[in-house]
């Protein structure tokens, strides 16, 4: 690719590279199509919080304890700045500036990986203890383990 990295499945923004008006046209088109990214961490968020009162409801507390509101803060924080890494790797090439197009994907990186673990602990250890978590357990694992491979091949790469 522009950018020096081995790219085995050609993309559209490889393919373009610093061709002008193509590239604006993408950069364009890219935004007009993950504007609803930037609502999804306050989605996550209020499902989050929407989890948390369920759980609450069925046991004897009444209210959502602070550490679950901050922790799912924290969770839609990174989900946001995963966001943000995102545009930043698409609106600044690596032929524009390579470090910021680097420092865009090493956000992108670390911010989903901890946002993805937030979120899978929380939905798990944040839900009413006598609710059934068979199905949840599955699929929360499932896509643990999934999150571990990713990380294992990321170091791979490294």
């Amino acid at each position: 690719t522009h950018c020096g990295v081995a790219n085995f499945w050609p993309s559209l923004s490889a393919a373009i590279g610093n061709n002008t008006p193509e590239i604006y046209i993408w950069r364009f088109a890219v935004a007009l199509h993950n504007w609803y990214v930037f609502l999804d961490p306050l989605i996550l968020y209020h499902h989050l919080l929407r989890h948390f009162a369920a759980s609450s409801m069925s046991s004897s507390s009444s209210s959502v304890s602070t550490s679950k509101v901050i922790a799912a803060r924290l969770t839609a924080f990174f989900k946001s700045a995963s966001a943000f890494s995102l545009f930043l790797l698409t609106f600044v090439s690596s032929s524009d500036n390579f470090a910021v197009h680097e420092a865009g994907f090493v956000l992108w990186l670390v911010s989903a990986s901890i946002s993805m673990v937030f979120f899978a602990a929380l939905w798990r250890y944040g839900g009413a203890p006598d609710v059934d978590h068979n199905t949840q357990d599955r699929r929360t694992w499932f896509w643990l383990r999934f999150f571990l491979a990713s990380f294992f091949g990321l170091l791979i790469m490294a």
